[in-house]
Parts: structure tokens; C-alpha cells; sequence
């Protein structure tokens, strides 16, 4: 467990939400797929389809991008 203090004025917090990453095999409309999940999100489907092709345009990120603004 993580032990919280009051911040100081200057200081850095960083919070992080580790996420699971992986892959399922689904069975839909009589075909069965791949899923690559993170988190509780579907980034990729395996095979993607051949008229429109799923989840592939999409970024995934590794990681957030930082955002700057005030505690209030």
C-alpha cells in the first residue's frame, strides 16, 4: 500500500495504473478471433476483416503524454 503525504509546492506527482496486457481467442457470427486486449480495451483482432478492417488505424500509446495544470 502507498503511504500518501501533503505535497509540497514544486513537487512532482506521478500517479501510474499498471495495465494488463492480453491476448483471447472469441468465437463470433461463426469465426473465431484473436484478441490483443489492454486493460479492459480491444487494440487489435486477429484476422482484421477484408472490407473494413478492424482496429487498423488506431495508436496505442506505451505511454500517457504529460499534461501540465494546476491541483485546482
Amino acid at each position: 500500500m502507498l503511504a500518501a503525504r501533503s505535497a509540497q509546492a514544486g513537487e512532482r506527482i506521478t500517479v501510474e495504473f499498471p495495465i494488463s496486457i492480453r491476448k483471447t481467442i472469441e468465437n463470433a457470427v461463426g469465426q473465431t478471433f484473436e484478441a490483443e486486449w489492454r486493460g479492459d480495451d480491444v487494440v487489435g483482432i486477429t484476422p482484421k476483416g477484408t472490407k473494413k478492417p478492424l482496429y487498423s488505424g488506431r495508436k496505442v500509446y506505451d505511454k500517457a503524454p504529460m499534461r501540465e495544470g494546476d491541483y485546482r
